[in-house]
């Protein structure tokens, strides 16, 4: 696919395009900021380094201004590229692509990335190695069934939202790591135990919580620190999940008063 007569364009949206294996072989638009890909059925491969692809092989990273991409409903593509990425890139999203098996390393160390959405790649296991990117900080994974591990040092983060992932394993660092979150929200995470020594109290920026049929998790209420966490907004708990769960404590619910009624 060739870019030579759209040299102005700066949004470029791909959709429906069955029979597309290839993109951009020689190049994309020099003013590109976002880059939409969707029910590609035939598409295996992206650009495997961003950072070299100019209009018509021309070598340079100044022509490299892309922000946003999303790829979408494309299930023949397994890899994403494993050279660079655009270090002007700050959001990306990867939805309903169910042979994606991995994600390149560069998102862990070499991008800007300011959030990062996956939706519903059942064949993605792990993150790859290394911490996020001091940049992230909105990360959304979604029925991703498969995957087990999340990626450590996740302390940038100020957004988290997991749901429907059965396998992954929560571990105590992940969750005490999370000291700058202001918005958290657990929906059928069965693999989420515990909480670490301190609870949800160890966030005290948070303002939005919803924690919602994490059936196993057995740390009692007593321990989640919910009477630390004076700056919640929206709280939501469903009870379905949790059968350990009695009552909640009037240290618990201290915050839910108006704080002039505080001692």
């Amino acid at each position: 696919m060739k870019c030579k007569v759209l040299g102005s364009v700066t949004e470029l949206i791909i959709r429906g395009c069955p029979k597309l294996v290839n993109i951009l072989e020689k190049g994309w638009p020099p003013m590109l900021r976002k880059l939409h890909l969707f029910d590609c059925e035939g598409l295996e491969a992206l650009p495997g380094d961003w950072m070299t692809m100019g209009m018509e092989g021309n070598n340079t990273n100044t022509l490299c201004l892309l922000e946003s991409m999303q790829i979408s409903s494309c299930p023949s593509l397994i890899f994403l590229p494993k050279g660079e990425l655009p270090t002007s890139l700050t959001r990306l999203r990867i939805a309903n692509c169910e042979n994606v098996e991995s994600l390149p390393e560069v998102i862990m160390h070499t991008c800007h990335l300011e959030k990062l959405d996956i939706f519903n790649c059942s064949s993605l296991t792990s993150f790859p190695r290394g911490e996020l990117p001091s940049t992230l900080k909105g990360l959304f994974i979604g029925s991703c069934g498969n995957l087990k591990l999340l990626p450590d040092h996740m302390q940038s983060l100020t957004s988290l939202v997991i749901q429907e992932c059965g396998s992954l394993n929560f571990q105590q660092h992940h969750m005490r790591n999370l000291t700058s979150l202001g918005k958290l929200r657990m929906f059928k995470c069965s693999g989420l135990v515990s909480f670490p020594e301190g609870g949800l109290g160890l966030a005290l920026n948070l303002t939005e919580v919803e924690i919602e049929d994490c059936e196993n998790l057995k740390t009692p209420q007593s321990e989640w620190g919910l009477h630390r966490l004076t700056s919640v907004t929206r709280l939501r708990i469903a009870p379905g999940g949790f059968k350990n769960v009695v009552s909640f404590s009037n240290d618990d619910c201290r915050f839910l008063r108006p704080t002039s009624h505080l001692p």
